[in-house]
């Protein structure tokens, strides 16, 4: 044996040893159980290693381990070949490592949470990710001892559930509603404390310093304190401005409320949004969107504020361009042009952009859109060609496509008469059967489209109703009043309830 493979056989003995020695009986054990597992070690030799060496715990002393015993232990029958049990030595450094990892993390909840968090999330398993979010901020809160650390850390988890790309529906999970209380305090500790990463747009920006106390939401001048993003500067009271306001709108109960934060936030939105990376740009873009989507259900009105904020992203390209496009967005933006009478925009916008989709995708979004439009230009007889031709992939696109289908054929009976009621009474029995076969439909895609349907086929048989009467109008702007959220459609329920005298 050379002398160099001499020294290096000392060395890594050495370390084997040492990381031994620092093991009592029951890691001891331990260990053992874990070099078994084919799981953790599929080398059989390291176990062999480890039992020669275990019979000498817990001095390991160095001078009694022969080498030449040690190589016929771990290699039993087979010859002696230079430099192969260094080599098993370092491997066993390496799983030892990976043993003692684990037990760290078995120690440590905290740590072995933030793991398994990422797990659930790299693997979109998003019911076992927000249930973990919640379990691991309650080991915090019954947690005695206050420190920076542990603050920082329910601080993260407090962010993630904040921030999150998708917006959870907080009161359908265990611990109902977002903490809004506990994120003010311990956004308040850290902030007073150290340098805080805000992850204010789903991790999104880097680092801010705040040097002087912050109470969160508190009416307090800034002053004219800027920060560098990207090359960029960005005023600090732009950025405090804008991570107060998405927190308010998602923590508080959206309703039929006043829409100023809302407004507010679109300004900032769309006077400030070439500032930021377009990594930033979109995640801005898609809890702007999230958040226009809830207050959609209950204020009508927040739809010309959420396509404000659409054209600037389109402006921008933060969307609409090939390879970060899909035909959802495609759709829903089609949907809100039509809605608020922006035909012109959504006629250029499906010539414009449909070619950006990918091509398995662009025939089906194209009819899709085409539907919407050819409805809000009342050509109500193209509609049902257009949802026709698509073969359907996910439920928000066929329950909109058979809305807007019946909606056309209630305006052709308004208007022709009788002659589309056989039509329209099928597309209403087709859809309440869709509703209560289906599975998957999300829960308050279900409930908006079922009070859509209850009010249109009450609508129809009032309509046909030659003694309809002021009380029957009144019942029906009761119904539709009283459910919350808003129905699908429910202008145009309104709009159909005001014309049924």
């Amino acid at each position: 044996m050379s002398g160099f493979t001499k020294l290096l056989f000392r060395v890594k003995k050495l370390r084997l040893l040492y990381q031994l020695k620092s093991l009592d009986a029951a890691e001891l054990d331990s260990l053992q159980l874990y070099l078994e597992s084919p799981f953790h070690n599929t080398n059989p030799h390291i176990l062999n290693l480890f039992c020669y060496l275990k019979s000498y715990w817990p001095d390991f002393d160095k001078k009694q381990i022969d080498q030449n015993q040690m190589y016929k232990a771990t290699f039993p029958g087979e010859a002696v070949e230079e430099g192969r049990l260094n080599h098993l030595m370092w491997k066993c450094c390496s799983v030892i490592e990976n043993f003692f990892i684990l037990a760290e993390l078995k120690n440590q909840p905290e740590k072995r949470g933030s793991l398994l968090r990422k797990s659930y999330h790299d693997r979109d398993l998003r019911s076992d990710y927000e249930k973990e979010l919640f379990k691991s901020l309650k080991s915090y809160r019954e947690k005695q001892t206050i420190s920076f650390a542990d603050d920082l850390g329910r601080l993260e988890i407090l962010n993630e559930l904040l921030f999150q790309v998708r917006r959870n529906v907080y009161d359908n999970l265990e611990e109902g509603t977002f903490p809004v209380r506990e994120f003010e305090e311990a956004l308040q500790f850290v902030r007073m404390h150290g340098e805080l990463n805000l992850h204010i747009f789903a991790k999104g920006l880097k680092k801010i310093r705040l040097d002087f106390p912050f109470k969160f939401g508190e009416d307090t001048d800034y002053g004219d304190g800027k920060n560098a993003f990207n090359k960029k500067i960005i005023s600090q009271n732009v950025l405090l401005q804008i991570n107060y306001l998405i927190s308010c709108l998602y923590t508080k109960k959206i309703d039929r409320g006043d829409l100023t934060d809302f407004e507010t936030l679109i300004d900032l939105y769309t006077d400030n949004i070439a500032l930021f990376s377009k990594a930033e740009q979109r995640k801005l873009y898609i809890l702007v969107q999230n958040i226009g989507a809830y207050f959609k259900m209950y204020r009508m009105d927040a739809l010309r504020l959420t396509f404000q904020a659409t054209k600037a992203a389109l402006l921008n390209k933060v969307i609409g361009q090939k390879g970060n496009f899909g035909e959802l967005t495609y759709g829903n933006i089609v949907i809100m042009a039509t809605n608020i009478g922006e035909t012109e925009f959504a006629d250029k916008f499906i010539k414009e952009y449909t070619q950006n989709l990918p091509l398995n995708q662009q025939q089906r979004a194209k009819h899709y859109a085409m539907g919407f439009l050819a409805f809000a230009r009342l050509d109500y007889e193209k509609v049902n060609y257009h949802t026709g031709q698509i073969k359907f992939k996910n439920h928000h696109w066929k329950t909109n496509a058979k809305g807007i289908t019946i909606r056309s054929y209630y305006e052709l009976f308004e208007r022709d008469g009788a002659e589309w009621l056989s039509l329209l009474r099928s597309q209403l029995r087709s859809l309440d059967k869709y509703l209560n076969r289906t599975k998957g439909i999300p829960p308050i895609l279900r409930k908006r489209f079922r009070d859509f349907h209850t009010i249109t086929k009450k609508l129809v048989s009032r309509r046909t109703n030659v003694n309809r009467k002021a009380v029957h109008q009144q019942e029906l702007k009761e119904i539709l009043h009283n459910c919350k959220p808003q129905p699908t459609s429910a202008e145009w329920l309104e709009e159909k309830i005001n014309n049924l005298l």
